[in-house]
């Protein structure tokens, strides 16, 4: 109880071992979030990785038992960056787009719909939130943390709305 707190030892830390780690991870995180957004709960899935960075085919091989067994990964294939892939979503990770073909796991049409109802929803909100910013009397009136809100909540909306036309463009859908 009054013992001193252990200190980690400066020989234990290995900046190249995190930076690896959290590639991993949060490719194991954007591959669970596409699965969410595409609902798909239980099923294993495929990766495509299109990387030029010729460490990351060795790390995701050196590390494959774990990304099949945390991120539900059946197979990974590797491409030459820029190639696309048919009928596929894609993240991108630290450099290294990530992507999830989707044939016959998804119905691609009503992904597509859905995803062209939640762009409809974007506008909208960007709308409302463009209007504030715009309206001097708000600008003038409102405290500064919730301008500064409102900025934060238009950047992440206009990110959101990227990304989700990137993703329809993959499918082959007009954003």
């Amino acid at each position: 109880m009054v013992a001193k707190y252990p200190e980690a030892e400066e020989r234990f830390f290995d900046e190249e071992a995190e930076r690896q780690m959290a590639f991993l991870m949060e490719t194991v995180r954007r591959i669970r979030a596409l699965r969410a957004d595409l609902g798909i709960p239980t099923a294993k899935v495929d990766i495509v990785v299109a990387c030029d960075d010729k460490q990351v085919p060795h790390l995701i091989s050196d590390n494959l038992w774990w990304l099949q067994f945390v991120g539900r990964i059946n197979e990974v294939r590797f491409v030459k960056e820029g190639e696309t892939v048919p009928q596929a979503v894609s993240e991108l990770v630290d450099g290294a787009e990530i992507f999830v073909p989707l044939g016959g796991i998804v119905d691609i049409g009503k992904l597509k719909e859905r995803w062209q109802k939640r762009l409809s929803e974007l506008a909208r909100e960007m709308e409302r939130v463009q209007a504030r910013l715009t309206n001097p009397q708000f600008i003038e009136r409102a405290p500064a943390e919730v301008v500064a809100a409102e900025r934060q909540r238009f950047a992440e909306l206009q990110q959101q709305r990227e990304a989700l036309e990137r993703r329809l463009r993959s499918l082959g859908g007009n954003p």
